[in-house]
């Protein structure tokens, strides 16, 4: 990965999803702490309980910070996306210009060590960060849609 400079972890697959999914290995762990560290920037992005495998894509988290619980948040009944709607952003570069995302079926992150919270619905935290050697993790619980 040497030439590569953002790696992407997308909800990883569960067994009723793939029959043999690729999980997160300790090497795989050690590998991209060292990667990240020396500069690599990461987007880590969960989903809800029934749609991502946790046990081995929180081995890789909790050593940035970050730990995706296992509760699903901001559950929308038919199509009524509104109840998905986050309008607390922070004053972050992410949500430049935007007054308004939506983050349906959302794993609350824990943060620990030097993590930080991008957002958070009251005392859930949606969207997390940090800077790790010369790198930077972004966490999400769920894939999100500026408006």
């Amino acid at each position: 990965m040497k030439s590569v400079d953002i790696y992407t972890i997308v909800d990883p697959d569960t067994t009723s999803e793939n029959q043999s999914p690729n999980y997160i290995s300790a090497n795989d762990v050690k590998y991209l702490n060292e990667w990240v560290s020396e500069g690599g920037i990461m987007l880590l992005l969960a989903n809800d309980k029934p749609n991502c495998e946790f046990t081995h894509f929180n081995e890789l988290s909790k050593t940035f910070g970050f730990y995706f619980q296992t509760q699903t948040l901001n559950k929308v009944s038919n199509s009524n996306w509104e109840m998905a709607a986050e309008t607390n952003l922070l004053d972050h570069p992410l949500f430049s210009g935007e007054q308004k995302i939506y983050m349906k079926d959302v794993a609350p992150v824990v943060l620990s060590l030097n993590a930080k919270p991008v957002l958070k619905d009251n005392n859930h935290v949606l969207i997390a960060e940090t800077q790790f050697g010369n790198g930077y993790v972004l966490a999400v619980g769920e894939s999100l849609a500026i408006q």
